[in-house]
């Protein structure tokens, strides 16, 4: 039994041939814009807080290391 869309198979592939310069991409979507980290606080108040957090004289700093030996020099 024929179809009546009997078409002969092809004897030779296609050739593809590209006859122009590949150009650039298509833009598909705007870039998102990059969001930065913006300060809450302006950076006198950050300051000022970090030195009352800070003791001024309760404690010493010793420079201590320790030798191959075990003991402690000051």
């Amino acid at each position: 039994m024929h179809s009546t869309n009997d078409v002969d198979a092809p004897r030779k592939a296609t050739a593809h041939i590209q006859n122009i310069a590949p150009g650039p991409p298509k833009a598909m979507a705007v870039a998102t814009p990059a969001i930065l980290p913006v300060p809450t606080r302006p950076a006198s108040d950050i300051v000022s807080a970090w030195k009352e957090e800070t003791p001024e004289g309760d404690f010493s700093p010793l420079s201590i290391s320790r030798i191959i030996s075990g003991t402690c020099r000051t």
